[in-house]
């Protein structure tokens, strides 16, 4: 079993050091025959030009400008006033739909993404080809607050091209909702926008082969000891799986928003599939069977049809994780908050159980670890790509969140005991092994000795009798009797009953 899980993690370093290599030399390419392509036939339908007279055209313009970071500065006059800053961040997104050229300009006020949004929205735009000048007249959507304003006015914006970068200026004017634009912006270096990504990239990438490895060391122990299996929370398990698959499902659509960013972001996906892989597809298996009755070969087609029903289960819940968590800003808040605290069901288990090594200590810091280092990196740092304001207050309500989990965890393996957080009639009553001495007494059994040790039991019948070992006699559940040392060395291996098979209880 060791050496497979080394042939495992050789194989992972390997594949590593390929999709790192991919990654250094894969060049970023500004423009693609397919984009220039589509926006040439695009701009074709909308001015009557062969798509070869336009290529050209479309290839410095249009696939350069739209969806591009712009950063600069405006003047507001009128009802939109009430903006802080005077400069900031801006995108520009170019659309085309039923032969109408469309155009929406997204104004931050500030330099983070994560600051208030003005958004406008213009319909059947005029494009001068020669002097670079996108101009409209009639109905202009504005989007401030939440809320959605039709209003009538008129609005032009010209492209420069400065020193290899675009320069966009222009002016968005109404009357009749009182408001007028002037705004001067510049695109962003693609250096700068791309920088933060890379380095995030292989930050997560170098988190996840940290992960694989604790995960890995679980692995071990769990495959070694039914009994250690057996006493990790599924549940834990679920919300695990469950956050590394959200993680990667959200790198994915992160690759597809623009050209540049598809390798770096596939890296990170990938890293978090595979950590997601070794969750669901080896340490679940393990824990389940672990946790439910006995499972010989003879029953295993019922096992895969119990964990299956399981497992689908999971798949239909990660679904709507995934569906939910793409269009409620809310639900993503939730499901944060759920996903943080994904240690409870282990505190709960350890205290129902009365289990106190659940997990080892370095299994436990690296997962911890892990997890404060990408929230921070997103809401605790000024130069994420997201490009959203730094949260101090927040950073420490999510570290004391998690490190409470973490320290729980320490305490119940201590003299406090597994159950010392939760107040009794929260928890259910475990079996006792022991019987008093009047009880004892009263037991009649033929075979008076321990089948592990194959030597006599410390019973009252047995008294007349040399006994080498007088530990105290432990009553299994199935009505088999055992010394407490032979018993418990066995349940360090195998949770069943050495006489029967019969499941045994974790000993209190």
């Amino acid at each position: 079993m060791v050496d497979q899980i080394k042939k495992q993690l050789i194989m992972i370093m390997m594949a590593f050091i390929l999709s790192c290599t991919v990654f250094i030399i894969a060049s970023v390419e500004p423009l693609d025959s397919y984009q220039v392509a589509k926006y040439a036939k695009l701009y074709s339908s909308f001015t009557g030009k062969s798509e070869n007279s336009t290529t050209s055209i479309l290839s410095q313009i249009y696939p350069e400008i739209n969806q591009q970071l712009y950063i600069g500065k405006w003047f507001v006059n009128g009802k939109l006033d009430n903006f802080d800053n005077s400069e900031g961040r801006a995108r520009l997104s170019i659309g085309y739909d039923h032969k109408k050229l469309s155009f929406k300009l997204n104004l931050f006020d500030g330099v983070w993404e994560s600051n208030t949004l003005m958004v406008f929205v213009a319909q059947g735009v005029s494009f001068n080809e020669n002097l670079h000048i996108a101009a409209h007249e009639g109905n202009i959507t504005v989007k401030y607050h939440g809320k959605k304003t039709y209003c009538e006015g008129m609005d032009y914006i010209k492209f420069e091209k400065l020193d290899n970068q675009y320069h966009m200026k222009g002016s968005i004017i109404s009357s009749i909702c009182q408001f007028n634009i002037k705004f001067d912006l510049y695109e962003c270096n693609l250096e700068i926008q791309k920088k933060p990504i890379v380095t995030y990239s292989l930050f997560v990438s170098l988190l996840s082969i940290l992960l694989i490895f604790a995960l890995a060391s679980h692995i071990q122990e769990c495959s070694l000891s039914e009994s250690y299996a057996r006493k990790t929370s599924p549940v834990m398990l679920a919300i695990l799986a469950s956050s590394e698959f959200e993680q990667c499902m959200w790198h994915f659509t992160k690759s597809f928003s623009s050209h540049f960013t598809f390798d770096y972001f596939m890296l990170a996906s990938f890293w978090n599939l595979t950590v997601f892989i070794i969750i669901h597809g080896r340490l679940m298996v393990i824990v389940w069977k672990a946790n439910n009755a006995p499972y010989d070969e003879e029953s295993s087609d019922e096992f895969r049809v119990i964990f299956g029903k399981y497992e689908t289960k999971l798949i239909v819940i990660m679904f709507f994780i995934v569906s939910f968590s793409a269009i409620s800003w809310i639900f993503r808040g939730v499901l944060i908050i759920i996903f943080q605290s994904f240690l409870w069901p282990q505190i709960y288990k350890n205290a129902a159980d009365g289990t106190k090594q659940s997990i080892s200590t370095f299994t436990l810091t690296i997962i911890i670890l892990t997890k404060i280092l990408i929230f921070i990196y997103f809401n605790g740092n000024a130069f994420n790509f997201l490009v959203y304001e730094p949260q101090p207050v927040l950073c420490c309500l999510f570290c004391i969140h998690l490190l409470t989990q973490f320290f729980i965890i320490l305490l119940q393996s201590t003299d406090l005991g597994p159950g010392f957080i939760f107040p009794k009639f929260l928890l259910p009553n475990r079996y006792s092994y022991f019987r008093t001495i009047e009880e004892e007494k009263k037991i009649v059994c033929e075979d008076a000795d321990c089948i592990i040790c194959m030597t006599p039991l410390n019973l009252p019948q047995n008294w007349g009798l040399e006994i080498s070992n007088v530990a105290p006699t432990m009553h299994s559940p199935c009505g088999h009797r055992f010394h407490r040392d032979c018993l418990s060395k066995w349940i360090k291996i195998k949770m069943d009953c050495p006489t029967c098979r019969g499941l045994l209880p974790e000993i209190n």
